[in-house]
């Protein structure tokens, strides 16, 4: 499950980064780290949607995998959505562990849609369910055990929690977590 792990931290980081490019910031640099850890490094952008983006993202790219696994052409759609993010992840300036993560997976992911259109069928819709499954259950336990659980200084929640005059929220990190982790749960039965 190590792989899939650093999968789910690799996309945790990513929704980051677009939810940082979709508020008009700056992506500096992207980093995962080998014991599941990780971090975006940004300018600009509007803290109160990049905070919640990596957990959120992560259940709602679950999410989005699982609904896509039904068909050979929607799972063949997010497998290539998935290879495209990795590998535009290489662009800013990622770590040893993020690049061997990243060429691990667009080679894995880009075997199973060679397989699944010349010659076994239906093996890439697996693929994409297992990824989607991996995602949503990583986003469910990571926002209960990393947030709810142990809150501390540094976390996404507490991020959000600090930009309380900026963002009018005025919700304690733990209550932010639970509003996050309710979100997860519907994203993930709406799948």
């Amino acid at each position: 499950t190590r792989p899939m792990r650093l999968l789910a931290t690799a996309v945790h980081e990513i929704s980051h980064a677009l939810a940082c490019w979709l508020t008009c910031g700056r992506v500096l640099k992207l980093e995962v780290y080998e014991n599941a850890g990780g971090v975006t490094h940004y300018q600009g952008g509007w803290r109160c949607l990049i905070a919640p983006a990596g957990y959120l993202g992560e259940a709602f790219w679950g999410m989005v995998f699982v609904v896509l696994s039904g068909g050979r052409r929607t799972a063949t759609a997010a497998a290539v959505g998935l290879v495209l993010a990795l590998t535009g992840s290489l662009c800013y300036s990622p770590n040893r562990v993020l690049v061997i993560l990243t060429v691990g997976y667009v080679v894995v992911t880009l075997a199973f849609v060679f397989i699944e259109w010349f010659w076994f069928t239906p093996i890439l819709a697996y693929i994409i369910l297992l990824f989607g499954v991996f995602l949503g259950t990583y986003a469910v336990l990571d926002i209960f055990s990393h947030l709810i659980l142990h809150s501390r200084p540094g976390s996404d929640s507490y991020d959000l929690y600090e930009q309380t005059g900026k963002c009018g929220c005025i919700c304690p990190p733990r209550c932010i977590a639970t509003v996050w982790l309710f979100v997860a749960i519907i994203l993930q039965l709406f799948a």
